[in-house]
């Protein structure tokens, strides 16, 4: 795409412009090409192609990784399969039933002539799985092999409990991989209902990024201010810039021709990143102050001219809009795949968002956020039961049930707590609508907003919210009652948004539109010929639900070389914040586990399934997910939310700080698993998550091209959790202050994971050995180990543009050793980043040794607290040394109020060991890290 080779040019220059080589960009790609091929060694063609187009930029040969060929599209849906094929395809393992003591047949194909009263064999199969599974209840060891060449289409959740333990749910062997889908088959009657015209319109492959959002006149301005004390947040992100002074930063908006503002935003006090935007109203960025914002618009012309548009003497050919009418009483359809490819719900600004990255299809103003609404009041709950290893914030368990939180279920919330605390800390609200300035919604007000609603991106990019349009306002707005519990952390106001699911804004080619009242589907073509695809409505939110009890729990079930496919949308439903982090969840999943144990899942494929695609949900014990490929869900690939309780009378069920019941996913493994693009919806959304779990192994998995960071652990309930030879890359590739690998620890839990015997302390958790990104806004480090996590292991790992991240708002008792920090940045060039508030106090002091750190020329070794003395070593709370810093001129250390030489620092005597050396090439730099990590 132009888009992406546009960008990664711009990356190259930048790279070379800052310090760093200039060839250091494409090395990592063809290091972490090689990485994957270790991991995973039987990747097919298919996978190779998709990582090509992330690693090498869609073949463009700036960064040339593999001669591999996909063999299909990259984003393409499932290939076609014929009923009997003895090739399998996508990498899927072996299925041989080998002994299994029973097998029953389940063959929908309408020339097997299936009954679910049949006997269940080749020559006689049942049509459905969950017949299947009812003849293989309490048969030990049986199968349940599903033929390939047809989709499966269960018409209502396989519900499998105790009495299914043992059974193996897999495909034929010697068929291509069975598919089963959520969704139902439409089969339409298209007539002719129209032609539409755009004239000028651009795609993403035709305009560089965000110049279908800006307005004629931001190119035309003479000069740019400077406005000192501004508070910035809005605009539309082009990422940041390294820079050393406001003046620099300015100078690196004016050589870009899509940037409109620049911003000098302190970090923390003392410290300052370059924010980089283009167009719409600024006022702050992530919640955090900024000394000075620069209104720039004298920069130079981009490729092509800015909207609106001057007519085309040659327009561009019509769009087609068919229509079919549906039986009556179809339910409203919200979601459409076409030849197993996601359409677009009718939208504006047009996008499609299975390949188009924000802020293509956003808007970037608002004439006014409405104010919330009242929830009433909120009941505080607070324990007072403390963990001493902490030193003011995260002492004791708290959060507050209703009041705003009423938003989700159960409406309880860590941020609802009469005085949460962290980064940028308030309680939860929501606006409670928007109005809208008029050139912003050319088609609006519309005929009818039924179904319509409004995605908006909360302020910072931490997640983005969904709200179900309740009516349209005079003047241009629309209110809301449903919606915005898809984040942990909320706002009084928005930021970027769009709207979907109006009539009016159907004009684009794959848009859908579904009028319940008439019962019309329209469909838009860029073809003057009837449809001739095949057309599919997502129905079912979950495809299995495995659900027993801890004291009576489901057993030994495997699914094995399956294609899971088709599910609905869950962003309307029921969320609430799982623990003390930053997330919101739905305990839901197109495969949902509860109250289990030896549950396997493996050999097979997810794929655009519109919620999560697999949640481990209360008490499970050792499910192993793997070699799996998932890729195109609507929100979180794996995830594992468990259950607490609490003994205030207010606290709701399945909420608290005592884990002590073990009612949570213990000793996952998640292992060896190819993982990508996922949030089409929800953008708060990762490879895995966790929250209220311990114990996982998180193993060998690839994990890229993701909104957010790619691995998320909520909480510190019980630790021992295990990170270890992943490769990581293109994360936080829509959200912002983040790792590629995220963690938090606000809520204090009991639980006997440690020792055996209750305690408020975890179990360390350890990082190791992984090939870790911080590429796209991964502006927190490798690990970002965000507001109190504590008891870290975090060593040998091979960090491309990510530090430590270490001491944040009373974190402590962490170790990061034997890395290796290549150009990292934390909040700006560092590679050992301490929170500036205070030091841990000991003996949980964070540790920083035994690393080797490559900075650029004038950049930070190390970044600090103000609150020691440089003539005091005794005052400076961190344990640094015998790390060797790298660097092509002079490295900085700033600590103690001060910014001084790395080779000063070292004189003050409490980093003993550090070495500082010149710098490496980028080839030198590859070696090394193949090295760490054994390619």
């Amino acid at each position: 795409m132009i888009v992406k080779t546009a960008l990664l040019g711009l990356l190259l220059a930048a790279a070379a412009t800052h310090g760093v080589p200039a060839d250091f960009e494409c090395a990592w790609r063809k290091s972490a090409f090689a990485y994957a091929k270790k991991l995973q060694p039987w990747l097919t063609l298919e996978q190779l192609g998709v990582l090509t187009a992330s690693l090498d930029v869609e073949g463009t040969n700036p960064c040339s990784v593999d001669p591999a060929t996909p063999t299909t599209t990259p984003g393409a849906a499932i290939p076609p399969t014929t009923h009997r094929t003895a090739t399998p395809t996508f990498g899927l393992g072996s299925r041989d039933l080998g002994t299994q003591a029973a097998q029953v047949v389940v063959d929908p194909h309408p020339a097997a002539r299936c009954s679910d009263t049949a006997a269940g064999t080749v020559a006689a199969p049942l049509c459905s799985i969950a017949a299947g599974v009812a003849k293989c209840r309490g048969v030990v060891g049986c199968t349940v092999a599903l033929r390939g060449g047809v989709v499966h289409r269960p018409n209502a959740t396989v519900h499998l409990t105790s009495a299914d333990s043992g059974v193996t749910i897999m495909g034929y062997p010697g068929d291509s991989p069975p598919v089963v889908s959520g969704a139902s088959a439409v089969t339409p009657n298209w007539q002719p209902a129209g032609t539409v015209h755009l004239p000028n319109e651009p795609t993403s492959d035709q305009w560089p990024i965000g110049a279908t959002e800006r307005n004629a006149g931001e190119h035309d301005a003479a000069k740019c201010t400077l406005y000192p004390g501004t508070d910035v947040t809005g605009g539309n992100d082009l990422g940041t810039a390294s820079a050393t002074s406001a003046e620099d930063c300015l100078s690196k908006c004016q050589a870009d021709c899509r940037c409109s503002v620049a911003v000098w935003g302190q970090t923390s006090p003392g410290h300052h990143n370059c924010y980089l935007k283009y167009a719409g109203r600024v006022e702050a960025i992530g919640g955090k102050p900024a000394n000075a914002a620069i209104n720039c618009t004298n920069r130079p012309s981009c490729p092509v001219p800015p909207s609106p548009k001057p007519p085309s003497p040659n327009p561009p050919p019509p769009h087609y809009v068919w229509k079919t009418t549906l039986p009556q009483g179809t339910p409203q359809i919200n979601g459409l795949l076409v030849d197993g490819v996601r359409a677009i719900r009718a939208r504006y600004p047009n996008a499609n968002p299975e390949v188009d990255k924000f802020p293509i299809g956003y808007i970037s103003s608002v004439n006014e956020w409405l104010p919330p609404r009242d929830y009433g009041p909120i009941k505080y709950i607070n324990y007072s039961e403390t963990r001493p290893d902490y030193v003011s914030l995260f002492q004791n368990y708290r959060g507050g049930v209703g009041g705003a939180c009423s938003v989700y279920s159960p409406p309880f919330s860590y941020w609802c707590a009469e005085v949460p605390q962290g980064g940028g800390a308030s309680q939860f609200t929501l606006p409670s609508g928007l109005m809208y300035k008029s050139n912003d919604l050319p088609h609006a007000p519309y005929k009818s907003v039924d179904g319509a609603v409004i995605w908006s991106w909360r302020p910072g990019h931490w997640a983005n919210w969904a709200f179900q349009v309740e009516s349209q306002l005079e003047g241009g707005g629309f209110n809301w009652s449903v919606g915005g519990f898809q984040g942990g952390r909320g706002n009084k106001h928005g930021a970027e948004w769009f709207i979907e699911g109006v009539l009016e804004e159907l004009d684009y080619p794959m848009e859908w539109y579904h009028d319940t009242k008439t019962g019309d589907l329209l469909f838009v073509t860029n073809s003057s010929t009837a449809p001739t695809n095949t057309f599919e409505a997502p129905v079912l939110k979950t495809l299995f639900d495995l659900r027993g009890t801890q004291a009576d729990p489901v057993r030994n079930v495997t699914f094995s070389g399956l294609v899971f496919t088709g599910t609905a949308y869950t962003y309307l439903d029921p969320h609430s914040p799982p623990s003390g982090g930053d997330w919101s969840f739905q305990r839901s999943g197109a495969i949902f586990l509860e109250g289990t144990t030896g549950v396997t899942i493996k050999d097979s494929r997810l794929e655009r399934l519109d919620g999560n695609g697999i949640l481990i949900s209360g008490f499970n014990q050792y499910t192993t997910i793997s070699r799996n490929h998932i890729a195109y869900t609507g929100d979180t690939a794996i995830g594992a939310w468990g259950y607490t309780k609490g003994s205030d009378p207010n606290q709701p069920e399945g909420t608290g700080p005592d884990g002590t019941d073990g009612n949570f996913p213990r000793y996952s493994v998640i292992e060896n698993n190819f993982i990508h693009h996922l949030g089409i919806h929800e953008k708060q959304s990762s490879c895995f998550f966790q929250a209220k779990t311990a114990q996982s192994t998180i193993v060998g998995n690839i994990c890229f091209e993701i909104p957010r960071a790619g691995i998320n652990l909520n909480d510190g309930l019980g630790g021992g959790t295990l990170i270890e030879q992943n490769l990581l890359f293109n994360t936080c590739g829509e959200s912002g202050d983040h790792g590629a690998i995220n963690t938090w620890d606000r809520q204090a839990y009991l639980t006997t994971v440690a020792t055996g015997e209750p305690s408020y302390r975890p179990a360390e958790n350890e990082i190791h050995h992984n090939f870790i990104v911080s590429d796209g806004d991964a502006d927190g480090g490798a690990v970002d180990n965000d507001d109190g996590s504590s008891f870290y292991n975090i060593h040998h790992n091979f960090c491309i543009y990510g530090g430590a991240k270490m001491g944040n708002i009373d974190g402590h008792g962490k170790m990061v050793h034997n890395n290796i920090h290549a150009y990292s940045h934390v909040y700006g060039t560092t590679c050992f980043w301490n929170w500036p508030g205070w030091f841990p106090e000991p003996p949980y002091h964070e540790q920083y040794f035994n690393n080797t750190c490559i900075i650029e020329d004038q950049q930070n070794y190390i970044t600090g607290p103000n609150a020691c003395s440089l003539t005091n070593g005794s005052s400076i709370g961190i344990v640094a040394q015998n790390n060797t810093v790298v660097v092509n001129g002079t490295a900085l250390v700033k600590i103690c109020g001060k910014t001084v030489t790395a080779l000063e620092w070292l004189q003050v005597g409490v980093d003993p060991g550090t070495v500082v050396q010149p710098g490496m090439a980028s080839d030198e730099i590859m070696t090394l890290g193949a090295a760490l990590l054994g390619f």
